[in-house]
């Protein structure tokens, strides 16, 4: 099934990509699982960051994840194409004022070169309870 869903949504243009999850956000952000605060705290030692570490994350969604590093003083520009996941995470992310978000695809936005300290994707399905954190 997850192939079928996930040969869908390649053949779609990056306009139609942009919007596939647009009728389930809402229900995407409730039923999504949350990082632990220890994933968080060894995400930051693993890739020797600090509040001083600057962020660019890519597919930012709700903010789930970008809230986790945000309390941590981490300045972060998050890249997300979804104007209802944007939506959402603005209003999460409204106390934070270094965090930036920018509602495009990676494909069409400008990176700003060698301002990041990371570059973070997060994934937050849980396997075996498990949860997982690219960067």
């Amino acid at each position: 099934m997850s192939a079928k869903i996930f040969n869908e949504y390649s053949n779609l243009d990056l306009e139609q990509r942009k919007v596939w999850y647009t009728p389930v956000v809402e229900a995407y952000d409730r039923g999504r699982p949350r990082y632990p605060e220890a994933l968080i705290q060894r995400a930051m030692e693993a890739a020797h960051m600090t509040a001083d570490s600057t962020i660019l994350e890519v597919g930012g969604g709700s903010g789930i994840a970008t809230i986790e590093f945000a309390i941590l003083g981490c300045a972060i520009d998050v890249v997300e194409p979804n104007p209802a996941f944007s939506q959402m995470a603005e209003r999460r992310l409204a106390a934070f004022p270094k965090v930036q978000l920018f509602q495009q695809s990676f494909e069409e936005w400008q990176v700003k070169l060698q301002a990041y300290s990371i570059v973070l994707s997060c994934y937050a399905a849980k396997f075996n309870k498990q949860h997982y954190l690219y960067f």
